[in-house]
């Protein structure tokens, strides 16, 4: 016979039970999506504008097409540097916005998410003096 005991402890077993706080948990949610999601695509964004620029840095040094180097340099790259800064630096207030409840856990998240922001933070300002060097091809 199985009694309601039985049928508690299988019903523990067969829900999953998050451990965390609900406000912990969200917390821990909100900086997975930054991690998994929103900083990958900025990264990504950073890689493709430093290779266009080391092209067109290569093509200038190595004697090549020096309209097809200033071209890569454009107005458009300009922009699309400071959307760079600007997604990073809203990552980063998103970050400080996560309330880590005293949580060492989330404290520790946030730190190492900071951190790896402000590494992309450096090669974007490094890609901004590069190009602010380069001529203008308007």
């Amino acid at each position: 016979m199985t009694t309601n005991a039985d049928l508690q402890h299988s019903l523990t077993f067969a829900l999953p039970v998050d451990h965390l706080p609900q406000e912990i948990r969200h917390a821990m949610d909100e900086l997975d999506e930054i991690q998994i999601q929103r900083l990958p695509k900025q990264e990504r964004t950073c890689e493709r504008l430093e290779l266009s620029l080391a092209t067109a840095s290569m093509d200038s040094v190595d004697g090549g097409d020096q309209e097809y180097a200033s071209i890569l340099i454009t107005p458009a790259i300009r922009t699309e540097l400071g959307i760079l800064s600007d997604a990073v630096d809203k990552l980063v207030a998103n970050i400080d916005a996560i309330d880590s409840h005293g949580d060492d856990n989330v404290r520790g998240r946030k730190k190492e998410l900071s951190q790896q922001l402000v590494q992309l933070m450096a090669r974007v300002d490094l890609l901004i003096a590069q190009v602010q060097t380069e001529p203008d091809s308007s």
